[in-house]
């Protein structure tokens, strides 16, 4: 399957700060490669090491949080980026660069392009760094999870919505993006996704909601970004959430 990087927000390779930490929704899809160091990340109320050698792919609107051992800093390497088809997972993709040779070299030449991006040479090495991450997630997608891949216009919808999220967006738009029967792309999206399209955008929305509040947003400014019309109606949705939460 060939990935196309549609977006590269940024990339690096360091030890993180002492109060480094992550959590929330990513916009971006964000992809780690564990040099060293003791991280975890929490997942279903499981909390499982990040492990040295191995890379993880957090896809993007994933709801995660990774936190690490101040006394023994995470060593990484990153990248923020989008990309077409769309991957959907409960849980970070994870595949480890000695079980793979290809994944090695392929890594090698990340680690290369990277370093001198983070130097001062964006502009000339940002088009390498692409084609270099494009190549690696071609592959490592195959490897961890294959049938993780969306098929193409539910992943073009799903593009659209995480794009527009903000904006109204009807069922029957989507549908005709896609140029199919609305109430066969609404059994289709559901059956990838396990959730129906209406459901999906709310609960991003709500997500979304919830990060800008948590960062300090007001409570009228953060629901107009995440595409409530009104402070209320968030309210609504976070308690019908709650009264259907065990």
């Amino acid at each position: 399957m060939k990935i196309n990087v549609t977006a590269l927000y940024g990339c690096g390779s360091c030890v993180a700060p002492e109060d480094w930490h992550t959590g929330g929704i990513p916009r971006p899809y964000r992809l780690y490669y564990v040099i060293g160091g003791k991280a975890y990340y929490t997942s279903g109320g499981e909390r499982i090491p990040l492990t040295s050698g191995s890379f993880y792919l957090f896809p993007s609107s994933l709801p995660f949080n990774v936190v690490q051992d101040k006394e023994d800093r995470l060593n990484h390497l990153y990248y923020d980026f989008m990309m077409s088809p769309s991957v959907i997972s409960s849980a970070p993709l994870t595949c480890s660069i000695e079980d793979h040779p290809t994944l090695k070299s392929l890594h090698a030449l990340m680690a290369e392009t990277v370093g001198s991006y983070d130097h001062g040479k964006g502009a000339e090495l940002r088009d390498t760094v692409i084609k270099a991450l494009e190549a690696f997630l071609s592959l490592f997608l195959e490897i961890a999870s294959p049938e993780k891949l969306l098929s193409p216009d539910i992943s073009r919808a799903l593009e659209y919505i995480e794009q527009n999220y903000s904006e109204d967006i009807s069922v029957g738009e989507l549908a005709r993006l896609v140029f199919l029967d609305e109430g066969y792309f609404i059994k289709k999206f559901k059956r990838e996704l396990g959730t129906t399209p209406y459901a999906f955008i709310k609960n991003l929305r709500l997500a979304v909601a919830r990060e800008l509040r948590s960062g300090g947003s007001s409570l009228k400014d953060a629901t107009a970004t995440a595409g409530f019309k009104y402070p209320s109606s968030y309210c609504r949705a976070i308690s019908r959430q709650k009264n259907k939460s065990p």
